[in-house]
């Protein structure tokens, strides 16, 4: 049985042995090959369509690792960008308020009335103060 010729086309041979496919000649040419080469062959086969799909399975979780990574990288900047915007803003605010308090002390009126003046920089703020009925009386 071991001694057993099987008869195989190139093509059939080509369609067993993975690597040589894309090299051969599809041709109706036969080759005798024995039993035993051909369990070897087809073992061989086997071997590389089972370690094929481990890689593939392999590949598959790598790139759903790196694809989770950036989603949680872009996340954490996105967190990052989105508090840096709040600390600017409470930044601005904090300016703001400081700006009114000095407009207001520099124009004589009461520190309570300082968040009531209007403007975005110290000469609006200072000139907003000058006009208040506060400052006249």
């Amino acid at each position: 049985m071991a001694d057993e010729k099987v008869e195989m086309t190139k093509t059939e041979q080509a369609t067993e042995m993975a690597a040589d496919q894309q090299h051969s000649e599809a041709t109706t040419e036969k080759v005798e090959v024995s039993k035993a080469e051909f369990d070897k062959m087809q073992a061989a086969l086997k071997e590389a369509n089972k370690e094929a799909a481990a890689r593939r399975k392999r590949l598959e979780e790598l790139e759903a690792a790196e694809a989770k990574r950036k989603e949680a990288e872009m996340t954490e900047a996105e967190k990052a960008q989105r508090r840096a915007q709040e600390l600017e803003a409470k930044l601005r605010a904090y300016e703001l308020a400081e700006m009114q308090r000095a407009a207001a002390e520099k124009a004589g009126l009461p520190a309570n009335l300082a968040k009531r003046l209007q403007g975005s920089t110290a000469e609006e703020l200072e000139a907003d103060a000058k006009y208040s009925p506060h400052a006249w009386g």
